[in-house]
């Protein structure tokens, strides 16, 4: 059995893909989540249509955005922890003046 994987794909097969309910879609494209020409296109007719290589790379663009945040977060968590260990009179003198 051979079957095409489509560039773009109706809202509504992109839900039955994804779990992205049609109204989520368009309110991410509204919110300008997704972006005209990257991640969805409008058909010479008029509808809206994913563009599915366009969704793969915002959701990696995603992941990548969110280690990095945590990343960043866990570095600061773990800063501020360092800093409340070391005794009064550290903090003191480790200040600039």
């Amino acid at each position: 059995m051979s079957f095409m994987i489509a560039n773009y794909v109706t809202i509504e097969k992109f839900y039955q893909v994804t779990g992205y309910t049609p109204d989520a879609i368009r309110s991410k494209i509204n919110r300008g989540d997704l972006v005209k020409d990257q991640e969805y296109t409008k058909a010479p007719d008029g509808r809206i249509l994913i563009i599915v290589e366009g969704y793969h790379s915002w959701v990696e663009t995603s992941i990548q955005e969110s280690e990095s945040q945590a990343t960043r977060q866990l570095k600061l968590t773990s800063t501020t922890k360092q800093r409340a260990a070391l005794p009064r009179a550290s903090l003191t003198q480790a200040l600039p003046r």
